[in-house]
């Protein structure tokens, strides 16, 4: 009996694994618009707005293609304020619904450090 939960809980490992690898490797999730999307820049604005509420931004940044050379543009910003709330500025409204979208967002929102508000 050990060994049937073990295995049961292995496959259903597997394929979390496997799911996960295929979104870090920047393949389609579910049924999203884009090819990739990507969390990867984080902005500090203490050099840019000294007295503003927000201290970071991080991109949220889509791409039609997996070709090198397509210009991604932004759909989201992640803002984090002085008092550490979170909030997602959505700049391509379709992103609100697209399942691949909302996973980057969170996890933009997991290394900001703390959970947030989904929306503005």
């Amino acid at each position: 009996m050990s060994d049937a939960i073990y295995t049961n809980g292995f496959a259903n490992n597997t394929e979390v694994f496997k799911n996960q690898r295929r979104v870090k490797m920047g393949y389609k999730y579910g049924k999203s618009r884009w090819a990739e999307i990507v969390n990867s820049y984080t902005e500090d604005t203490a050099s840019v707005d000294k007295d503003g509420d927000i201290v970071a931004i991080t991109s949220i940044d889509a791409y039609k293609t997996k070709n090198a050379n397509e210009e991604g543009r932004t759909i989201a910003k992640v803002l984090l304020s002085k008092n550490g709330d979170i909030n997602v500025m959505y700049i391509d409204d379709k992103a609100r619904a697209d399942e691949y979208a909302q996973l980057i967002i969170a996890e933009a929102i997991e290394n900001l450090g703390c959970g947030g508000n989904n929306g503005t």
